[in-house]
């Protein structure tokens, strides 16, 4: 008995989780954690479009990045410069359902 619940919650586990790369192959989305070690705020872009501000010594949440070669990563400095803010560029080849990290600075 106990191993027929077993199986049964083994399978559904199996094709929920097939279910979910499937969701994911046809949104083509992947997911990026952009970790800020200054101590200042950066303003995070993909592609020229703002997506959010991260605070100094902060981790983002997971963000939503679409699927495609060179995907332009920036970020730039919002405050604590002396003269220009520090600017950081990346491009990103980018696989769906995949997950990425980038640090800034």
């Amino acid at each position: 008995m106990k191993r027929t619940i077993l199986l049964a919650v083994l399978f559904t586990s199996v094709i929920f989780m097939s279910g979910c790369k499937e969701e994911c192959e046809k949104s083509g989305m992947a997911s990026i954690t952009i970790s800020n070690t200054s101590n200042n705020p950066y303003d995070f872009y993909i592609n020229n479009s703002f997506i959010e501000r991260i605070n100094g010594n902060s981790i983002s949440k997971d963000i939503a990045i679409s699927e495609g070669n060179n995907q332009q990563l920036y970020a730039v400095q919002v405050s604590g410069y002396i003269f220009f803010p520090t600017e950081v560029f990346d491009n990103l080849n980018v696989i769906a359902c995949s997950e990425y990290s980038w640090q800034i600075p």
